[in-house]
């Protein structure tokens, strides 16, 4: 039998800096900046929770959504309105060429990015465009929903 303090190796290794709940976090963050597949959820298929980063500019009579989609085809985007909600998606082909890779960083992928719109937005009248790898939807104001800023007088 084993008294309770007795240490076997398996006991050191476990002890320490290096110990269960540490060490299974360290792998983890590890296993998320190392490997591209866990980094989005660790399914498969690195469509499944990829986003392209989105910036949002307003102006003074519409709102410029630029999407970043380097080395993506302008045929290959969708852009829906449904309701209140604009979808932008992006369908990538399965990949033809199998090739070998010595390190790889840019993985194609597919994903889809919804908005909710507002009563400020002329939905009716959207244009979008894309060049040198960014995606520009421009979304008209609508005059009527905009109501200026005023001051409450406070008796």
């Amino acid at each position: 039998m084993f008294k309770r303090d007795q240490n076997t190796a398996t006991d050191q290794d476990r002890s320490g800096p290096w110990s269960g709940r540490f060490r299974e976090k360290f792998e983890r963050i590890q296993k998320h900046l190392f490997d591209a597949d866990a980094a989005l959820g660790g399914s498969g298929s690195m469509s499944a929770r990829y986003d392209a980063p989105v910036n949002i500019v307003e102006h003074l009579d519409y709102f410029e959504l630029q999407l970043f989609a380097a080395g993506r085809k302008k045929e290959l985007f969708t852009i829906a309105i449904e309701n209140t909600i604009l979808s932008l998606s992006y369908e990538e082909p399965a990949e033809h060429n199998q090739s070998t890779f010595a390190y790889r960083e840019h993985i194609p992928s597919s994903f889809k990015r919804n908005f909710l719109l507002d009563e400020q937005m002329l939905t009716d009248n959207i244009q979008a465009s894309f060049e040198e790898g960014v995606l520009t939807v421009i979304l008209p104001k609508n005059p009527e929903a905009i109501k200026p800023a005023r001051v409450v007088k406070i008796d």
